[in-house]
């Protein structure tokens, strides 16, 4: 069973694992090269993009939405501060900017990372390594209208396996509160799925450090082509 799950990619791995009561934590011993090195990328969107607002801020060249997002990711001099320290979070948009998938249904490697740490918190240690600690759970996860009694996880909990598989093949159909409503049924199955499998009982520490090796603070050329992006 182990060599069967380690030839799937990340996502439907970690999913099946913790699904089947393997709660132990995920390392970079978890991942390949290809997957790190996919984290690496994502942070590197991230601070890319977030350095740039740095920049046109101190050039007074922000546009308006740009104003907005500065104003989130830097509310004061203490989140800059933390910012330079080589600390930050990356986002959903940060793995699109990553040319990595923007999809929860990517069961393929490319969307290995996204699916299956979502977005997260990093920090730099003194020698350079990047670390992420962060939960990995389906607490109430949701998608955009799926209604918060079909994403609350403990709804799941007094169901046996088989109400669990028929609850979700039936709601995939015909939900509560949203009616007959089969592409919202499609598109949150993955998360419906992790709640009803996964929820909040199974949770599992994420404990990656990555080596100064997997590059993630952006090179000028980086930073050149973000900034042209961001003044079109």
């Amino acid at each position: 069973m182990a060599g069967l799950l380690d030839s799937l990619p990340l996502q439907v791995r970690t999913l099946l694992e913790t699904a089947s009561g393997n709660i132990s934590p995920i390392t970079e011993k978890s991942l390949d090269d290809a997957e790190k090195q996919r984290i690496a990328d994502a942070i590197l969107a991230s601070r890319s993009y977030k350095q740039s607002l740095l920049d046109l801020k101190n050039d007074n060249a922000l546009k308006e939405w740009q104003e907005k997002d500065y104003k989130k990711y830097f509310p004061n001099d203490s989140a800059i501060n933390l910012f330079k320290s080589g600390a930050g979070a990356v986002g959903y948009d940060d793995y699109y900017n990553a040319r990595q998938s923007a999809s929860d249904w990517n069961m393929l490697p490319s969307g290995g990372i996204r699916n299956t740490l979502g977005q997260f918190r990093y920090a730099t240690d003194p020698s350079g390594n990047v670390v992420i600690k962060d939960k990995y759970d389906f607490r109430n996860d949701t998608i955009e209208n799926l209604p918060r009694e079909v994403a609350n996880s403990k709804r799941y909990e007094p169901m046996t396996t088989a109400e669990k598989i028929a609850t979700l093949a039936k709601e995939t159909i015909y939900m509560p509160k949203a009616g007959l409503s089969p592409m919202l049924g499609i598109r949150s199955f993955p998360s419906r799925l992790g709640n009803a499998f996964v929820g909040a009982n199974k949770v599992r520490d994420v404990n990656i450090k990555l080596d100064p090796r997997f590059t993630t603070n952006p090179t000028e050329d980086d930073l050149y082509y973000t900034r042209l992006g961001l003044l079109k």
